[in-house]
């Protein structure tokens, strides 16, 4: 779980430069850093294996599968693009930024 943007920035900073491995967690300096090293091992295998979508509805039409993407990307860009979906998302400090450029617009 990815609170702050810098732990964010952080992480993909670190998985970057892997190679595709996954990044050891006593290398992070982010809470929780456990569940996000297994959050991204399972985003990793989703992208590459692709996911068979469970019906919720049965009586609804049917969910779109996740295609495997492992043999069409190379591991640079499926970080990359999971790093931009991270990148997209709202964090904790980012209130802290709206706040800082609020008090600017007030001077």
């Amino acid at each position: 779980m990815l609170f702050e943007r810098s732990h964010a920035n952080q992480f993909f900073e670190l998985v970057d430069g892997l190679n595709g491995e996954l990044p050891e967690v006593g290398d992070l300096n982010i809470p929780r850093s456990n569940v996000c090293v297994a959050t991204y091992d399972a985003a990793v295998k989703v992208v590459k294996n692709g996911n068979r979508s469970g019906r919720v509805d049965p009586k609804g039409p049917a969910p779109l599968d996740m295609p495997a993407w492992g043999e069409v990307l190379e591991d640079n860009e499926i970080i990359a693009v999971l790093s931009y979906i991270v990148s997209l998302g709202e964090f904790d400090d980012d209130e802290d930024d709206e706040e800082d450029e609020e008090d600017e617009e007030d001077e």
